[in-house]
């Protein structure tokens, strides 16, 4: 399912759940309403539940949403807060879907300025009758198929990893070993950290296990292994903010949210509050790379149609002048 379809789905079961129907008679009702291949996947979870089972393993069993979501399904089941948890859900994935097209719009300009920069610095060539038009199509256009390709790729293995757990530790690794990205990499890690938690503290999940699980689903293995660290100092009787550190692993402002939203008993709110200056200061970063990208080409197509002009005239000057008397 795509996060739209996501949304909706967990739109749907929660309103139907609120009117009284049971949850397996509720996953039939959208299982007729899909088509395709998420009708498929609504039969099997609809038939899991006709014979008993819960809805985590159910939800597991048609794999019909992201691993990272099933933790907060279970936890939904087990509290009885299915329609307050789903539409949390429901927002949550109608909010990525907005950031990711956000994302999406942003790039479309420097991709035609690339397309640009590629297909014109080959022009005065192609005038200059160095090149033939077969020549310069297949040289241009092919550079810049192959670059969609990659392109689209890499987009369609990030939307992936939001769903995949192997993926978007793989990506994390990939982006932390090139040092352009290695800081807004951190800094995305502790965002989607400090987010998830807050969501599943939220959802009713126990302090301890929402603690576990949004260190499993965290992209950064190192963030992983710090917690599996942590809780079992913390539930020893450590101090949160001394167990925290002793891991250095999450930044100071990070730990210090935690910290003193665990005092007060406000450690949602805390946490939604990093997160959200995180995120918004990623934005900016990217935002930054989009407006600076397009600039630079610009300037790279204008001294490379300048430099092909000059060699132009350049040789035909040079010419000119070996055929003058």
């Amino acid at each position: 399912m795509s996060f739209v379809e996501l949304s909706q789905f967990y739109k749907n079961f929660y309103e139907l759940y609120s009117a009284g129907i049971d949850v397996a008679t509720t996953a039939e009702s959208l299982e007729q309403r899909s088509s395709g291949h998420n009708r498929r996947i609504m039969q099997i979870v609809s038939q899991s539940l006709r014979k008993g089972r819960s809805l985590y393993t159910s939800f597991r069993a048609g794999q019909c949403v992201p691993i990272f979501d099933l933790p907060l399904v279970k936890a939904a089941e087990d509290s009885g807060r299915i329609v307050e948890v789903f539409k949390n859900l429901s927002q949550k994935h109608l909010e990525t879907h907005e950031y990711i097209k956000k994302i999406r719009m942003s790039l479309v300009k420097p991709y035609f300025t690339f397309a640009v920069a590629l297909m014109f610095p080959g022009v005065t060539n192609l005038f200059a009758g160095k090149v033939t038009l077969a020549h310069y199509l297949r040289n241009s256009l092919g550079i810049l198929i192959l670059v969609t390709v990659v392109c689209y790729l890499i987009y369609n293995y990030w939307i992936q990893s939001y769903f995949d757990l192997l993926k978007a530790r793989t990506l994390h690794q990939i982006m932390d070993s090139i040092p352009f990205f290695k800081k807004l990499n951190a800094k995305i890690a502790y965002e989607k950290f400090a987010s998830t938690l807050a969501f599943m503290l939220d959802s009713g999940i126990d302090f301890f296990e929402a603690l576990k699980q949004s260190g499993q689903c965290s992209a950064d293995l190192q963030i992983q292994k710090a917690i599996e660290k942590i809780v079992p100092k913390i539930q020893n009787g450590a101090d949160v903010n001394q167990a925290f550190q002793q891991e250095k692993v999450l930044p100071m402002d990070l730990v210090t949210a935690i910290s003193l939203g665990s005092q007060s008993g406000k450690l949602p709110e805390f946490l939604k509050r990093y997160a959200d200056g995180i995120k918004r200061e990623n934005e900016a970063t990217i935002q930054t790379w989009v407006r600076f990208f397009p600039v630079v080409l610009y300037w790279l197509v204008i001294g490379q149609i300048a430099y092909g002009i000059v060699n132009f005239y350049t040789g035909y000057l040079d010419q000119a002048l070996k055929i003058a008397p």
